[in-house]
């Protein structure tokens, strides 16, 4: 070992020096041999350091580090969180009792207001506002009220005040660092970056009576109901009406777009759609119909009786002429109509009809009866064979010559109901006396019998009248009071006002003058059997005489 140094040392010595100059050449020298010397003294200690860490290897230690790569992990992970929850914190603080900021509804920003500031918001927002539908050259306006749609504004605003404190610690913290970041945008070149505004969902009810009442107004400004093509007949010709395609609103459709609008309260117009009706019958299907009604009309038409011609003008068959069809879906058809003939024949009649001469009878007193006019049967045109005749031969032959047909008419038998006295029987009724009493011709009384008449403002009339009419059971009025008397028999009027001598069940006793005051409403009242006797006893036509 020694003398490898030394032989190490002496080749260096022995080196020639380089040739920048004497004395850096021999610094140079001196310097290498000193580095030399401590590279040699060094080995054997970094032999023997060497042996010591292979000797106790387990004892191996790593150069450590400032921040591990897992440190550094957590640190990214926890720095969002911590500062989510400071911003959190501090914004729950500065907005206590007012909806965090970035919350909408009813398209009004409702944050960093109260409550109450809140609903004012509203209001103002709801009070006026009118929900457009525009169609076809038409404009719509109608408020949510008129509409049937009602908010539940108190339910809307809680919801918005609950947003970020109603949930879970950790998404109450998102939910308001959210809303707080949500007041700041980030740009990075041409693109920015910002959390959404949240919107509370609005709450509400239909009437849907009230919505389908609006909607069936606005169907009734916009529908046209489709017509289809007809034909008319004006003079000597038909005429063709044009048809009309028709417009039907998508109703249903519309109700989606105003219940979709609801929700977001929203002032885009709603657009109306429309469904064209078209008509069932063209114009060309009512052009071919009305040529051949032309043709059938244009035949000539000739009727005769006992010798005599009757032609009608081509106008005049015309007017005979209807079109009909089973239903709307069906196509029209032509009908030569015998009841709109009835004019026409009205201008026959009088030159051809003979009328009956009715017969008269009069009727006297219900009984007796007295012809005063015979009656005689008469001939007349058979106008519904006529009719039907013409109607049939004018859709099938080339001309109609007929020879009109008749009938007998009738006579009616025209009765006229008199009455008339008949004094062989007669009454007489003494209201001083209060008595009733019945005579056959020439005096002879069959019967005397105590009676009730008018009180005083209900006075019975005086004079001569006739029985006209009888009734077995009756009610009569009983004024002041508004219920009627009901059950009362046999009843024989003698004015046309309706007195009458009849029944009085209510009466106990007759004949007294208390009928001044308790007397009836003008009738003469007589106990049951009397009433029944001169009901059965006295005809119509009998005559009643009453007097003081």
């Amino acid at each position: 070992m020694k003398e490898s140094k030394a032989n190490i040392v002496d080749s260096i010595t022995a080196r020639k020096p380089f040739s920048f100059g004497k004395n850096k050449a021999a610094d140079s020298l001196e310097s290498a041999k000193k580095d030399t010397l401590n590279k040699v003294k060094a080995e054997p200690k970094k032999k023997a350091v060497k042996k010591e860490k292979e000797r106790f290897g387990f004892f191996k230690f790593k150069k450590p580090r400032t921040l591990s790569i897992h440190g550094s992990l957590t640190v990214l992970v926890l720095l969002p969180i911590l500062l989510f929850a400071l911003v959190s914190y501090a914004y729950e603080t500065h907005n206590e009792g007012r909806i965090y900021t970035g919350v909408y509804t009813f398209g009004v920003n409702v944050g960093g207001k109260s409550k109450e500031e809140a609903a004012k918001l509203i209001d103002a927002k709801v009070k006026g506002y009118k929900l457009t539908i525009e169609g076809e050259n038409q404009k719509f306006e109608a408020s949510y009220s008129d509409l049937g749609i009602n908010y539940d504004k108190e339910k809307i605003i809680n919801t918005a005040y609950d947003y970020g404190r109603d949930r879970s610690v950790l998404n109450n913290f998102l939910n308001r660092a959210k809303r707080y970041f949500s007041q700041y945008k980030l740009t990075l070149g041409s693109s920015t970056y910002a959390f959404q505004k949240h919107n509370v969902n609005l709450v509400y009810s239909v009437d849907k009576q009230k919505l389908d009442a609006y909607l069936a107004g606005v169907e009734s400004k916009i529908n046209i109901a489709p017509k289809d093509s007809e034909i008319t007949t004006q003079g000597s010709s038909m005429q063709i009406v044009p048809a009309v395609f028709g417009k039907k609103l998508k109703t249903e459709e519309l109700k989606q777009q105003i219940l979709a609008a609801s929700t977001k309260f929203e002032s885009v117009p709603l657009k109306i759609q429309i469904d064209t009706a078209s008509p069932t019958i063209l114009d060309e299907q009512t052009r071919v119909l009305a040529e051949k009604a032309d043709q059938v009309t244009s035949k000539k038409v000739v009727l005769t009786y006992q010798g005599k011609t009757y032609v009608p003008a081509k106008e005049t068959v015309v007017s005979w002429v209807t079109f009909t069809r089973e239903d709307d879906k069906s196509p029209w058809q032509m009908v030569i109509d015998p009841y709109k003939m009835t004019p026409y024949f009205q201008t026959l009649r009088s030159g051809i009809n003979v009328y009956a001469t009715d017969q008269k009878i009069r009727v006297e007193n219900q009984t007796k009866e007295i012809v005063t006019q015979e009656g005689k049967n008469g001939l007349i045109i058979d106008e519904a064979t006529l009719g039907s005749q013409i109607s049939q031969k004018l859709q099938s032959n080339p001309s109609v010559s007929l020879e009109i047909p008749m009938k007998t008419d009738y006579f009616q038998t025209q009765k006229d109901y008199v009455v008339v006295a008949n004094w062989d029987k007669y009454i007489d009724i003494n209201i001083s006396t209060q008595t009733m009493d019945a005579y056959l011709k020439g005096g002879n009384k069959v019967g005397s019998w105590a009676i009730t008449s008018g009180r005083s403002g209900w006075d019975t009339p005086t004079g001569t009248f006739l029985i006209t009419r009888k009734a077995y059971n009756v009610c009569m009025p009983n004024p002041p009071s508004t219920q009627p008397l009901c059950g009362i028999h046999y009843v024989s009027y003698f004015t046309g006002a309706g007195h009458a001598i009849h029944q009085a069940w209510w009466r106990s006793y007759f004949g007294s003058q208390d009928y001044k005051w308790n007397g009836s409403h003008g009738c003469i009242n007589a106990p049951l059997w009397v009433a029944q006797y001169i009901y059965d006893w006295a005809p119509i036509g009998t005559p009643v005489t009453i007097h003081y």
